[in-house]
C-alpha cells in the first residue's frame, strides 16, 4: 500500500448475506479507517413452487411487518401483521384460487417486496 496516492479510498467486501464497505484516508502518517459501514444483502424473500408461494423474511431491525395478498382487482384478499418477528415459511397457496393475477405485498420497515402471481 506504500505506492497508494494520498486521499480517501474505498474498500468492499462482499459475501452472499452482507457487505462491508470501509473508508479509509491515506496520509503522511499512514492509513486510517475513518468509516466502516455494514449492509446485509437481501435475497428474493419469495420463492415459487408450482402454485405455491413461500415467504421468507430475516427481520433483523425487528421492524413491524405487513403482508398483504391483493386479488387482481387491488382489493385486500388477506392481511397479516407481525411485530418485530422475521417470517419464516408463510406459504400462500393458489391451488384452489380463481383465474387472475394476485400480489403478493411485504412491507418492513421502509422497504417493500412484492410477487405477483398469475393464475390461469
Amino acid at each position: 500500500m506504500k505506492n497508494l496516492e494520498f486521499g480517501t479510498y474505498h474498500f468492499t467486501i462482499e459475501n452472499e448475506s452482507k457487505s462491508v464497505i470501509y473508508t479509509l484516508n491515506v496520509q503522511i502518517a499512514g492509513i486510517n479507517i475513518t468509516k466502516t459501514e455494514e449492509n446485509l444483502i437481501q435475497v428474493s424473500i419469495f420463492r415459487k413452487v408450482e402454485k405455491n408461494v413461500y415467504v421468507n423474511l430475516l427481520n433483523i431491525d425487528q421492524n413491524k411487518v405487513d403482508i398483504e395478498l391483493l386479488n387482481q382487482d387491488g382489493s385486500v384478499f388477506f392481511k397479516e401483521v407481525r411485530k418485530g418477528e422475521s417470517v419464516d415459511g408463510k406459504t400462500f397457496n393458489f391451488e384452489k384460487a380463481e383465474k387472475g393475477t394476485y400480489t403478493i405485498n411485504v412491507n418492513v420497515g421502509e422497504k417493500t417486496y412484492y410477487q405477483n402471481i398469475a393464475i390461469f
